[in-house]
């Protein structure tokens, strides 16, 4: 008759092999000694099969199959009906750890075994999570990374200092439940962040925000563009909107909801122009609001590895609600701009970092020279791939009118899923002017085809003249009634067609009259 040494185990008499009472009974662990007094452990599938291991012979392990019925993962026997969480680890010890720290978990018995899509189904409908727990060594990560990507399932990281490579070497190291609560929460929030595939249910149950910054308008927690030529004033309008951001006040009459912190990666202007700019524009505030902006907004004028810098950041400051890349193409250096798949995965890169910190990332990206002569605000207007588009849920655009006088400023949304048509161009745009003394922008006037008066008195646009070019009319008009150019082309064309006299030239319909 063998000797039961499991009470001796549990005293951790045996140096390579501790593990309590409570647990070797539930498992149905033997403990005894062979004719050599060698230790010998006995993992038993509860079938008649067992797995004997000799943790100091040199033939460790060996398999005893007494029935030909399929071996089930240790531990599966033992699983609670239903729980919050199970873990599928490497070895039999393992489970053993696992439940120790009060967790239930099953092992394939190998790292290398295929796990079934029938048990994922199964454990699926009987456990809330399901995680993955594997060796630290490279069959381990290697393996348990296959499973993380293929099922979906969160992966347990254990933490590189530690002295052995399983969760038994961290149960045995003195390591605490509190400790792996915080790997399996960290799993669990890093499985997220990265997840793209999602069930309905997963959906509706998600945390995901509906709130705006500007309502209606420029979501919380997205990826959202603004692209423009040059010198229309875009670095300083985001500049301007950090500022109403973090005050929470009005930015271009609309109502603003921030209070939170903005980090500027600003890579075409060093610290003394915006020393220069922040200065100008906060000039006339409070020195209690000066405080406050100075103290929330960071910039960082180096391109190099701005994820990391973006995760450090966020490390130290949670409470951050913007970050804004001005521009988009210095991080995109190196990459071929109009390159889909190139461009996507840096755009991609931006998107994880909005949905994983729930803020909006807001870039500058140029326009291209030939749409910089063009009256139109487009989405297509924007340089490099389409993806670039394609991957921003909200994009507008800035565009400088300098052949109307006063010079104006056009603001419009030229992509917005989910917005309104009745708030995107060119249904609605925004003129803007600028205070060359405090370099703020304001709304000059608010222009909405939809229900502003599209008239033109064109015997007071023509005045005495006799005829007119169509540049003339053009800018006059626009000027005269604070309409875009297409807008008058289109007055035009539907109004003075009689009165065209060649193409460019147009009679004045008081004299044609007559």
């Amino acid at each position: 008759m063998s000797t039961d040494l499991r009470k001796q185990v549990s005293e951790g008499q045996f140096n390579e092999f501790y593990v309590a009472i409570e647990t070797l009974i539930k498992f149905n662990i033997e403990c005894t000694r062979d004719g050599n007094d060698e230790l010998i452990i006995r993992y038993h599938f509860g079938n008649g099969n067992y797995k004997e291991c000799r943790p100091r012979s040199a033939d460790k392990w060996k398999t005893v199959n007494r029935s030909k019925e399929k071996n089930p993962p240790f531990g599966y026997h033992q699983l609670p009906p239903k729980g919050k969480l199970v873990v599928i680890t490497g070895g039999e010890k393992d489970v053993l750890a696992f439940d120790m720290f009060g967790i239930p978990a099953i092992s394939m018995q190998s790292e290398t075994v295929n796990i079934p899509l029938s048990l994922i189904t199964e454990l699926r409908q009987r456990f809330d999570k399901i995680l993955i727990c594997y060796d630290i060594d490279e069959t381990g990560v290697k393996f348990s990374k296959k499973w993380e990507k293929y099922y979906g399932l969160p992966r347990i990281e254990l933490p590189d200092d530690l002295d052995g490579k399983d969760i038994y070497d961290f149960k045995a190291s003195g390591r605490t439940k509190e400790e792996l609560h915080q790997l399996i929460k960290l799993a669990i929030k890093t499985q997220q962040e990265n997840k793209t595939s999602f069930t309905g249910k997963e959906i509706m149950e998600s945390k995901a925000s509906f709130d705006f910054i500007i309502k209606d308008i420029l979501p919380k927690s997205n990826l959202v563009g603004l692209i423009g030529g040059s010198d229309t004033g875009k670095s300083l309008l985001l500049l301007q909107f950090s500022i109403s951001y973090i005050l929470n006040k009005s930015f271009l009459d609309g109502p603003v909801k921030g209070g939170k912190k903005v980090l500027f990666f600003s890579f075409e202007d060093d610290s003394n122009s915006i020393k220069k700019r922040l200065s100008k524009l906060v000039a006339n505030f409070p020195e209690g609001e000066k405080e406050m902006v100075f103290s929330k907004i960071f910039f960082e004028l180096d391109p190099d590895r701005i994820e990391q810098k973006i995760e450090n950041f966020m490390e130290l400051n949670p409470d951050t609600g913007i970050i804004i890349i001005d521009p988009l193409t210095e991080i995109l250096a190196g990459t071929d701009m109009n390159n889909p798949a190139s461009v996507r995965e840096q755009m991609q890169l931006l998107k994880k970092v909005s949905m994983k910190y729930d803020l909006a990332v807001i870039f500058i990206n140029h326009v291209t020279k030939s749409s910089e002569d063009s009256k139109a605000l487009s989405k297509a207007n924007s340089i490099g791939s389409q993806a670039i588009e394609s991957k921003s849920r909200v994009m507008f655009e800035m565009k400088k009118h300098t052949k109307s006088y006063p010079a104006f400023i056009e603001l419009g949304i030229v992509k917005g899923n989910d917005i309104d048509a009745k708030f995107k161009s060119p249904e609605f745009t925004l003129f803007l002017k600028q205070d060359p003394e405090t370099l703020w922008f304001s709304k000059a006037e608010l222009v909405s085809p939809v229900n502003k008066s599209t008239t033109i008195d064109w015997m007071k646009v023509f005045g005495d003249n006799q005829l007119m070019r169509t540049n003339e009319i053009l800018q006059k008009a626009s000027t005269e009634y604070s309409m875009t150019w297409k807008q008058v082309e289109k007055l035009i064309s539907s109004d003075l067609g009689q009165y065209r006299v060649e193409k460019g030239l147009y009679a004045n319909p008081k004299f044609s009259r007559q």
